[in-house]
């Protein structure tokens, strides 16, 4: 949970968070609209960009809303990923002010306070992933049982003319003339 790791989550949450909010750009979501919420990300409260996000998008009908369900999901995820490493970081840190029993006990309330704030922000953020997880996952069991049916309707399809190639052979007349049932 090094400095580095650190930038490194929140520079991969800025390009989710980013990727979701050009593609409401490129759906044609105003520019002043697209500004303000580029300006959350740039004043560090990203969440609340990706919360923006996700209201502007149902107000946009015709937008690819799987395709967004996905951007979002992955940022959220990296959301969950970077609270983590500042979790464990926020922890290390309590843990060595409290083996110092020199610790004065406002800087150890303080530990205390940023340690439960970075729970609850976990909390929030694995719920809005999870959310957000499964409308995708969902999305992709709708897409599998249409990929099914319309299997099934060509299966009948085929089996339709085979029959009725099958009759006209029969007949010795022409399978293309014979209408399928």
């Amino acid at each position: 949970m090094s400095a580095a790791q650190i930038e490194e989550a929140t520079q991969e949450v800025l390009g989710a968070a980013a990727e979701a909010i050009d593609f409401l750009a490129s759906n044609g979501l105003a520019g002043v609209t697209v500004d303000g919420l580029r300006g959350l990300v740039e004043a560090g409260d990203i969440e609340m960009a990706l919360l923006q996000t996700k209201e502007y998008a149902f107000m946009m009908a015709y937008l690819d809303h799987p395709a967004l369900v996905v951007l979002l999901t992955t940022a959220w995820e990296k959301i969950c990923a970077k609270l983590k490493l500042e979790l464990k970081k926020a922890t290390k840190r309590l843990e060595n002010l409290e083996a110092d029993k020199k610790t004065e006990p406002e800087a150890l309330a303080a530990a205390q306070a940023t340690l439960a704030t970075l729970e609850t922000r976990i909390a929030n953020a694995k719920i809005k992933f999870l959310h957000l997880r499964n409308m995708r996952d969902l999305e992709e069991v709708i897409k599998a049982k249409e990929e099914r049916v319309a299997e099934k309707k060509r299966a009948k399809e085929i089996a339709a003319m085979a029959a009725a190639k099958e009759a006209a052979d029969a007949e010795g007349g022409d399978p293309a003339a014979t209408p399928a049932n």
